[in-house]
């Protein structure tokens, strides 16, 4: 594994942009930015270190928006989902590994376009609630093997229908939860993060920077209405691409 001074400037500033654009992204509609990051860190190093240390990142970024937005955090749909995260993410790194990755990802496409597209009937806070703990569990546990994995809490907290900043706040604190448990998971599998601090601290200033920009310039913008719309279409976007990726059409 290399070192943060192994990294060239120009790999630095790379990464730091990227971590300011998924931290936007994130910030102004509430999910995305995790998973445009898993996209760039493996370019620079061996997957078994970007993805605790895309965790650490994203850790830092949904603190920042939690903190941005922490009068709109409802935190009992967020605790329920986080709690079913360290469930899923403590499960031994082998048997994770033994999964097939193009399995998991379909099966994470199918749900997500069933859930935008389909004419389902509303779903309940009462009954959202009693899905986050699964959604939680199958978050931490996919996470762990295709990094990010933002996707299932988002999928389920936009039928609650609540105000954006609600919405946006909620999922940061479900996701914070998330990546936190991701960490210890990886802790406890043996990975040494201390090297990295200076390159985990340098991400989360600058996606902090990120979180700013995407909530005062885009989130306070936009109208419910079509912070919803921008929402699903994105979101299918993000699924399509997974879909394709796991095939091998789009690396």
């Amino acid at each position: 594994m290399e070192a943060f001074f192994q990294f060239s400037a120009f790999e630095l500033g790379l990464m730091g942009l990227c971590s300011f654009l998924g931290s936007f992204m994130s910030a102004s509609f509430g999910f995305g930015g995790g998973l445009f990051l898993m996209l760039v860190f493996p370019y620079f190093m061996p997957i078994t270190l970007a993805v605790p240390l895309h965790a650490f990142v994203q850790l830092a970024s949904n603190t920042g928006r939690c903190y941005l937005l922490r009068s709109h955090i409802k935190f009992k749909p967020a605790i329920l989902f986080g709690i079913g995260s360290l469930i899923g993410a403590l499960i031994p790194a082998a048997f994770i590994m033994e999964m097939p990755e193009r399995l998991l990802s379909m099966i994470l496409v199918v749900f997500i376009m069933i859930i935008l597209w389909l004419p389902l009937p509303p779903v309940s806070e009462k009954l959202g609630h009693k899905l986050l703990p699964g959604a939680g569990f199958a978050s931490g546990f996919s996470g762990m093997f295709i990094g990010a994995s933002g996707f299932f809490i988002n999928v389920i907290l936009r039928t609650f229908h609540w105000d954006r900043r609600d919405y946006t706040a909620t999922a940061a604190f479900g996701m914070m939860m998330n990546h936190m448990t991701k960490i210890i998971a990886f802790m406890v599998a043996g990975v040494v993060l201390t090297p990295y601090i200076p390159f985990m601290l340098l991400m989360s200033f600058i996606g902090f920077a990120g979180t700013w920009c995407g909530r005062h310039l885009v989130l306070e913008k936009l109208s419910n209405e079509r912070f919803y719309s921008l929402m699903k279409v994105l979101l299918s976007i993000l699924a399509l691409r997974l879909a394709l990726k796991a095939f091998g059409v789009w690396v």
